[in-house]
């Protein structure tokens, strides 16, 4: 099973007076997603990827193999706050009952010039990296630089845009799919009860809070830290391989929005990333000692937060989401068989 994201971002300038708060919007930029940050969210949860800001004086026409600023000033990981608009996660076509596509934003205050003289921005960097002149997820350089006055402050919001699949989003799909060595038709959704709600889950993302900080995000050291968390990344690269629970079971539900109650719990494995491939797989492998001698087998799903006696959380909670193939048939799974079964998460620049 192949799930298809598409990423793409811009930043949003303004200059505020820090004596009276007197904002001058400047204007969107869409950015250049370096190589780096292509391959960022096999490693980091997409909230995480930008959680720093860098600025500098570089005017240099930025280029995808660019993965620092060409001349450093600053970094900052101060985020704006007071209202909706300045950090969180938002859903730009919701008016027309479209939430596949769905936006993480936070507002830096980027660099604040107490100098005694204007100094020019040229260029700019969001990042993982809270060091100076980190490696960056995306870079943009100004066609005109910005004067920010003494005194004065620059203010960026990033808007990560991230756009699901539409085709399988609470909606059905026919396909086929092969197990073990037979192809089996039957069709495939993308099934959530908490899609578009005020709620941390979003879907199987990471998200933004109104405070600028990451949600949903492993933190601590170690190889996992900055990772999704694997009760909530279903969606997310980096986590896909990280706890997210795969079952198999006879049990059927043609709601494509509904999270049925699925047993047969097994864990993954990620499989190793290769640079530049934008492709995650996880494989799940049921050995010949489980499911033996099955003949009545008519669902396979992926899922979050994997409940209780070996299940998938199901019903209409938070947790509910699953990727899930129904067969238009029952298959069956020999009893000295072992299946490998892989899921594919494939992103792309949009």
């Amino acid at each position: 099973m192949n799930i298809p994201l598409g990423i793409s971002g811009s930043y949003d300038l303004a200059l505020r007076n820090a004596r009276t708060g007197a904002l001058h919007h400047l204007g969107r930029v869409h950015n250049l997603i370096t190589d780096s940050g292509f391959d960022a969210p096999a490693r980091y949860a997409f909230a995480k990827c930008f959680e720093v800001i860098a600025v500098g004086t570089g005017r240099t026409a930025a280029k995808a193999t660019d993965t620092k600023l060409e001349a450093f000033v600053a970094k900052s990981t101060t985020y704006a706050t007071g209202g909706s608009t300045i950090n969180g996660v938002n859903f730009p076509n919701a008016a027309t009952n479209d939430y596949s596509v769905r936006e993480l934003f936070r507002t830096f205050i980027a660099y604040q010039n107490r100098s005694g003289a204007a100094v020019a921005i040229g260029e700019l960097g969001v990042s993982w990296e809270n060091v100076d002149n980190p490696t960056l997820f995306s870079r943009i350089v100004l066609t005109d630089a910005v004067s920010v006055p003494d005194g004065f402050d620059l203010l960026v919001r990033y808007t990560l845009r991230l756009q699901l699949p539409k085709d399988i989003f609470r909606t059905w799909k026919a396909m086929t799919l092969r197990i073990g060595s037979v192809d089996v038709a039957g069709k495939l959704t993308m099934a959530a009860y908490y899609y578009n709600a005020d709620v941390p889950q979003y879907f199987g993302l990471s998200c933004v809070y109104a405070d600028g900080t990451s949600g949903n995000v492993i933190t601590g050291n170690g190889t996992d830290a900055g990772r999704a968390h694997a009760y909530f990344g279903l969606l997310e690269p980096s986590s896909i391989g990280n706890g997210i629970a795969c079952a198999i079971d006879q049990r059927v539900n043609d709601d494509a929005t509904y999270c049925p109650y699925v047993e047969n719990l097994m864990g993954g494995a990620l499989q190793s990333y290769t640079a530049g491939s934008g492709k995650v797989v996880k494989r799940f492998t049921f050995p010949a000692s489980k499911l033996t001698g099955r003949t009545d087998l008519r669902t396979i799903a992926v899922g979050m937060n994997g409940g209780s006696n070996n299940t998938l959380s199901s019903g209409n909670t938070a947790y509910s989401h699953q990727i899930r193939f129904q067969a238009d048939a029952a298959f069956t799974k020999a009893a000295t068989v072992q299946w490998d079964i892989d899921l594919t998460l494939t992103w792309a620049r949009a």
